[in-house]
């Protein structure tokens, strides 16, 4: 990954969370509004993972009481993403090169803790209900509200669903 993509991932997601746009739209944006000749995507993918890991990213940030624009944010959730995602093979050295100055000092010390963690030690670390909501990605308030009309392993099975992606085909069987 270059500075191109690290910095094209990070657009993204501020389109996403500035203008409430969905993945596609601002990715098309973005990359209309940049040039860019990087591996699209790679790029799209960097972006699409954050989504998965972001209420992670975010609670590493409020839990060290760090407050920042929101596309050095969105920086830091790239970045969180691409170290805790060991199949993406990223080291904390490859991301200290390509991000390009959008990570504070205290941004860098966290994401080198993580670095050497996985992505369920960081979810220990994380009390109660708000386990489930960081680790599939669902607001806490939906989660609070799930949990009062079924159990906790019910609840569990049903995010975990959400995860799997879905195919839908349409046959045409009448002639």
């Amino acid at each position: 990954m270059s500075r191109a993509a690290f910095r094209a991932a990070t657009l993204i997601l501020e389109k996403i969370e500035r203008h409430g746009i969905s993945l596609d739209r601002a990715f098309s944006e973005t990359i209309s509004k940049v040039d860019f000749k990087e591996n699209i995507i790679r790029t799209y993918n960097f972006a699409f993972n954050s989504l998965f890991y972001y209420r992670a990213a975010d609670y590493l940030l409020s839990s060290e009481k760090i407050h920042a624009p929101l596309r050095r944010v969105c920086a830091f959730r790239v970045g969180f993403t691409l170290l805790i995602d060991k199949k993406l093979g990223f080291t904390f050295e490859d991301l200290k090169r390509i991000s390009g100055g959008l990570l504070t000092s205290k941004m860098f010390r966290i994401l080198k803790k993580v670095s050497r963690l996985t992505f369920e030690d960081i979810l220990e670390e994380i009390p109660g209900n708000q386990r489930l909501g960081v680790k599939y990605s669902i607001p806490d308030w939906l989660i609070v509200r799930l949990l009062k009309v079924m159990d906790r392993s019910s609840l569990e099975n049903l995010l975990r669903s959400t995860m799997r992606s879905m195919t839908w085909i349409r046959i045409n069987s009448l002639k």
